[in-house]
């Protein structure tokens, strides 16, 4: 069975709420997740597994990685 290909995703990084984004082909980004962490440390390091079928981010402090698992070729969110 083949997947439709995830869109990017980006790891946001600024002052106050860090955020990862999808963003669509057409250049309109959504929000994906929220640090909800109380430290608000940055998101880094997103990539899709080989099929496409987890996405993988870290958070910087305190040093954790997540495995976030879903539909990814079939996400569409309404634009930010």
């Amino acid at each position: 069975m083949k997947t439709r290909r995830p869109e990017p995703v980006i790891c946001e990084d600024g002052f106050g709420e860090q955020y990862l984004r999808g963003l669509r082909p057409d250049g309109t980004l959504y929000d994906l997740a929220r640090n909800a962490h109380p430290q608000k440390s940055k998101f880094c390091g997103v990539c899709f597994s080989p099929d496409g079928s987890v996405l993988f981010v870290n958070i910087q402090e305190p040093g954790i990685t997540l495995a976030i698992i879903g539909l990814w070729g079939k996400l569409r969110a309404d634009p930010v």
